[in-house]
């Protein structure tokens, strides 16, 4: 009977046109996040080509300092007035002549006072003209066009190469296989697995709630044991979490070898070692955190009410998202290690520090031997929570009747 409900609950939830949409747009929101993120990121300001290129009015300057005696080769007047006082340059401000001009202080040499006036203040705005001043400055500092330059841009072209297989250095570009992407697998594998873990869970909230509301749960107990009709819903709606990884995984890399050619996983983090790794924290901490949604769906009478306690119940799993920096930059701090251990965050965090880089093997270890602990006490709590009277009660939740379900399950044992 328990398999027949396993399997009744995947082919439910596989079949729904929701969960296919969910499956895979969320990749694509994700992708789209971060190329957000990535084109927010460069906004700032444009490099001395680009400043070098009329767009627009120009900044002038106010030499105080009297430190500019010409303008570097290959720099127009126009591109840079020069003017004589601050009121010379108010006044072509005020005409729109320019859009703003510097300011070098008389005692630029030693305090390196540099001052930009504008009509309007606009601190988010870039510095359109930043890097063009600067190289003036430079240039009239030393004197050289080249050294000027490399003050302002020190690494113009970055070439990226990674070590073939013989060793030998080769351009990540030509080679395609490079590990360019390696440090963004550690942020896809703590998203994937909270994600994962999650929306399972929420299916299966939802799953017990609506056959509370719609009383279908009272013609199951009929035939059914409560105990076999959790575990048939655990079981089925973990294949549905199986299925959702194996998508995602799949398919990226799938998108990846297609744009950049063959996929070195090991190169990305991504050994057979690590894969059995995620495998085992992710059932376990499905196993976990379903056993007590399952029992959160027993004792609410609707799917909102439900709703509401879930985000207590998934908010171990949170905290590694709000410290993902800790666990990626800081791998081996005190924090990040306190959240790969601890049993309720470790499926998340520990995978994600995992993926990060090396981590000594009792790490993983203790924290797998915690989560399986807990993921077998969760489940006989669930089972004995999960019973016929809680199922068909349409008492409303509270914290009172919450701890009175657990002692009297602790009790039951």
């Amino acid at each position: 009977m328990t398999r027949r409900i396993a399997l009744f609950e995947f082919r439910s939830a596989v079949g729904k046109r929701s969960f296919w949409l969910t499956t895979l747009l969320f990749p694509v929101l994700i992708l789209a996040l971060s190329l957000g993120t990535t084109l927010a990121g460069d906004t700032g300001a444009p490099s001395l080509e680009e400043a070098l290129a009329p767009s627009g009015a120009p900044r002038g300057y106010v030499d105080e300092a009297g430190v500019v005696r010409e303008l570097p080769p290959g720099v127009p007047a126009a591109a840079l007035p020069s003017f004589a006082t601050v009121e010379e340059a108010e006044a072509a401000l005020g005409r729109g002549e320019v859009a703003g001009f510097y300011v070098i202080s008389a005692d630029y040499v030693e305090s390196g006072e540099l001052t930009l006036v504008e009509s309007e203040f606009s601190p988010l705005a870039p510095d359109s003209g930043g890097p063009l001043m600067q190289y003036v400055l430079g240039y009239a500092l030393t004197g050289d066009a080249a050294a000027a330059a490399a003050l302002v841009e020190p690494m113009p072209e970055l070439k990226v190469t990674a070590l073939g297989g013989e060793g030998a250095p080769a351009d990540a570009a030509e080679g395609g296989g490079g590990s360019g992407g390696a440090e963004l697998v550690p942020f896809a594998v703590l998203f994937v697995l909270f994600f994962v873990i999650t929306t399972s869970g929420g299916y299966l909230l939802q799953s017990v709630t609506r056959e509370k509301e719609n009383r279908t749960a009272e013609v199951l107990l009929v035939t059914v044991r409560p105990r076999q009709l959790m575990l048939g819903k655990v079981a089925g709606l973990g294949g549905v979490a199986l299925v959702q990884i194996a998508v995602w995984v799949g398919g990226g890399l799938f998108v990846v070898s297609e744009v950049v050619g063959a996929v070195d996983l090991g190169a990305l983090g991504l050994s057979p070692s690590f894969l059995v790794w995620l495998l085992a924290f992710l059932l376990l901490g499905y196993v976990a955190y379903g056993s007590i949604l399952a029992a959160l769906g027993t004792l609410v009478p609707s799917q909102r009410e439900g709703a509401q306690f879930m985000f207590v119940v998934l908010l171990p799993l949170l905290l590694p998202l709000w410290f993902n920096y800790v666990l990626v930059d800081d791998s081996d701090g005190a924090l990040a290690l306190a959240l790969s251990l601890f049993p309720l965050s470790a499926p998340v965090a520990m995978t994600t520090r995992l993926a990060a880089g090396d981590v000594p093997l009792w790490q993983p270890v203790v924290a797998l031997a915690g989560l399986a602990l807990t993921a077998y006490l969760f489940v006989l709590l669930g089972a004995r929570v999960f019973s016929a009277g809680t199922l068909l009660s349409s008492e409303s939740l509270s914290w009172r009747r919450l701890r009175g379900a657990i002692r009297t399950a602790v009790r039951a044992g």
